[in-house]
């Protein structure tokens, strides 16, 4: 799995809409309406989980245990997320 930020910058590069990051599934993005994949590779579960929390403030990362679930956003490449 590459570095879960080089997703995001990838996607504002090609100008895809969203991203979809599923554990044990291939990295997607949206284009012009239709997804593309990323790479071919699944992102293995504990590793997608180690990335998003890297992401993640101490406090985010709390709920996000707690709640199973957080909204935030996120600046990478130029891009927001």
């Amino acid at each position: 799995m590459k570095v879960l930020p080089s997703y995001f910058e990838y996607a504002v590069q090609q100008g895809a809409s969203d991203i979809h990051l599923v554990s044990a599934d291939k990295p997607f993005i949206r284009k012009n309406g239709e997804l593309q994949t990323i790479e071919e590779a699944v992102l293995p579960t504990k590793e997608l989980e180690i990335g998003i929390f890297e992401l993640l403030s101490k406090d985010q990362q709390e709920t996000l245990k707690t709640a199973l679930e957080l909204d935030f956003g996120l600046e990478i490449g130029g891009g927001r997320f």
